[in-house]
């Protein structure tokens, strides 16, 4: 009997273990995330800029195509930088398990006549990975979330390439 009470404790233990694992792979996609998006913003700030100066030396001589293009070769670039920003802009989420949370069960826990019980252990053990993964949830639903816009900044600024692109093949064959 007390080895399945020990296989369940380290079962319980190996399921935190897990969640706090889980929980550190989601902070890396996280951040990578928000990396990804500042490269992005970068990016698009600065053919934004080149957009412009371009503009400057075509406003003359430009087609209609080519303003057509170039209006949304700019588009693109704003609209991109927007689901960017979209990205790195602060979001709450459920947070790790520690303080005041994780120090509450352990008093309460440890504030009854039978506390280090297998049982009451193996409860404890059960709500702190409760706690993390509900935490888990939470990031990962924004992790989700900061993706699926970091992929549409992605393509935008890749239309926006490819728009820009096409003006210059357009003026080179003029």
């Amino acid at each position: 009997m007390a080895d399945a009470r020990d296989q369940q404790a380290d079962l319980l233990q190996q399921a935190v273990d897990s969640c706090r694992q889980e929980h550190q792979d989601l902070s890396s996609q996280w951040a990578n995330l928000d990396s990804k998006a500042t490269s992005a913003i970068t990016v698009a700030g600065v053919f934004l800029a080149a957009t412009l100066a371009f503009i400057r030396e075509l406003a003359d001589t430009a087609t209609d195509v080519e303003r057509i293009l170039l209006t949304a070769a700019l588009a693109l670039l704003i609209v991109s930088t927007v689901f960017a920003l979209l990205v790195v802009r602060l979001r709450p989420v459920v947070g790790a398990p520690s303080g005041a949370p994780l120090t509450g069960m352990i008093d309460d826990l440890v504030s009854v006549k039978d506390a280090m019980s297998a049982h009451r252990l193996r409860n404890f053990a059960r709500d702190h990975a409760k706690l993390w993964q509900r935490a888990n949830e939470s990031v990962s639903e924004a992790v989700t979330r900061k993706a699926r816009n970091l992929q549409w900044a992605q393509w935008l600024l890749f239309g926006a390439i490819l728009a820009a692109a096409a003006v210059t093949a357009l003026k080179i064959w003029e």
